[in-house]
């Protein structure tokens, strides 16, 4: 669990000219809480490792009302989700492994009203993500190759106003660690 009174909180917003501009909260108060939970096993000698994570963010805008305007104040500071959530499933074999991630975000105002209108909200998306890879080690060094999927559904989101984010998308990934 957490709890922060801040003042002057500094929040980056886009401005009516298409740029960010910084623009200063007098007083936030943030608070909420994290959870982890990690599970493994191993079944006929593959090793499953499910880990999951959640949490819930309340940061509110306690600043100045005339600034802010009324409708402002005692609401969600723009862009900040209130529910985030990450799931991950890990299956190994020898030196074989296939991960599924999935990030999950709520909705998330981009206004400081929190106004429920298409324009001032970002809606909330189910982000997967698939890996699949091998190593090979040596004395002291691993050789290890890895196909990545990103948006393995294809999922239409937006992390800020009208600005569309990739869709499906691919990295073949070669290191060499020492």
């Amino acid at each position: 669990a957490f709890y922060n009174d801040i003042n002057n909180w500094i929040i980056w917003i886009p401005s009516p000219m298409g740029y960010w501009s910084p623009q200063n909260i007098r007083h936030v108060v943030s608070g909420g809480f994290e959870a982890d939970v990690i599970f493994a096993c191993t079944v006929k000698k593959v090793k499953v490792t499910v880990k999951g994570d959640y949490a819930f963010t309340k940061s509110i805008n306690r600043g100045n009302s005339v600034r802010w305007g009324t409708a402002a104040v005692g609401k969600q500071i723009p862009f900040v989700p209130v529910h985030t959530g990450n799931v991950l499933v890990n299956l190994k074999f020898k030196n074989f492994y296939l991960t599924w991630i999935n990030h999950s975000y709520s909705e998330r105002f981009t206004t400081s009203t929190d106004e429920l209108t298409a324009r001032d909200r970002l809606n909330p998306y189910f982000m997967n993500d698939l890996y699949l890879g091998k190593k090979w080690p040596g004395r002291n060094n691993v050789i290890s190759i890895q196909f990545k999927i990103f948006n393995l559904f294809n999922e239409q989101y937006r992390s800020v106003l009208q600005r569309p984010m990739p869709g499906r998308n691919y990295m073949l990934l070669l290191s060499y660690h020492l």
